[in-house]
């Protein structure tokens, strides 16, 4: 096997074959790294950066091989199948036709937060993440401020969620669960009446007032409804002689 000689640019009064003494001469006699010397002196002071243009340095190699050309995985931006849209299209159906069949299978599936300790770090971790980047700025959605009108990407998106719901492809995640099966559909549930019981009370109407109003607008309250004790429905005789049902939450909405 025969080395190549490295002869010292810097001085021009050193060679070795073997890296390990030439990279000694450098420390020792000039006082820098062999990475430092061969920008120094073979890039001319010029850092090496990533050829993908990420602006990313690469790994140093050695005297001979200099920088690799990409940060690892960075060559696929450059030379990959999947920049190819038939390729890339393909692969998909491919994968989806595998995970239909069975042979490809998702790991964590059936389990939970309640049921997983790896599920339930996984999820912390990326709930962190998230509610951090959110709150300081860091993350947007990219999809603010679009909608199906102004972007064709909105619009696909949203016809594709709905054909999936459509042929049976995609089912809501808790179709057949009650909070009397489900600890999820039960936390949420509880979750919900906590933030409905400390809304500020001015932020809804009184049935009081919703009475006064119906009155002052020349309707007949011929109906309530009540659940658990909580008036839920009003029901109101209009001029026209058609029925209303009036949500004192919300609005008044015609009955047919």
């Amino acid at each position: 096997m025969t080395y190549k000689v490295l002869s010292c640019t810097i001085c021009n009064k050193f060679s070795a074959k073997q890296k390990k003494k030439f990279y000694a001469h450098l420390l020792k006699e000039h006082h820098l790294s062999p990475e430092a010397a061969y920008i120094d002196q073979i890039l001319l002071g010029n850092k090496f950066v990533c050829l993908c243009g990420c602006g990313e340095i690469p790994k140093w190699n050695n005297w001979n091989s200099g920088y690799s050309d990409y940060v690892r995985g960075h060559n696929a931006r450059n030379f990959s199948s999947f920049s190819d849209p038939k390729i890339t299209k393909k692969c998909v159906e491919k994968r989806k036709k595998s995970y239909k069949d069975g042979k490809y299978k998702i790991w964590n599936e059936g389990r939970t937060k309640e049921t997983d300790s790896r599920v339930k770090e996984c999820a912390n971790k990326a709930s962190a993440t998230l509610r951090d980047g959110y709150s300081s700025g860091k993350y947007k959605p990219w999809q603010s401020g679009l909608t199906k009108e102004t972007d064709l990407r909105v619009l696909q998106m949203s016809r594709t969620i709905k054909d999936t719901f459509l042929s049976g492809e995609r089912k809501n995640w808790t179709d057949g669960l009650t909070k009397e099966t489900d600890s999820r559909i039960l936390s949420i549930s509880k979750k919900i009446s906590q933030k409905y019981q400390e809304r500020i009370a001015g932020k809804r109407l009184s049935p009081e007032v919703v009475r006064r109003r119906v009155k002052k607008a020349g309707f007949e309250l011929i109906g309530e409804d009540y659940k658990s004790r909580k008036l839920t429905k009003m029901t109101v005789r209009c001029n026209t002689g058609k029925n209303a049902i009036f949500n004192y939450r919300v609005a008044c909405v015609l009955s047919l």
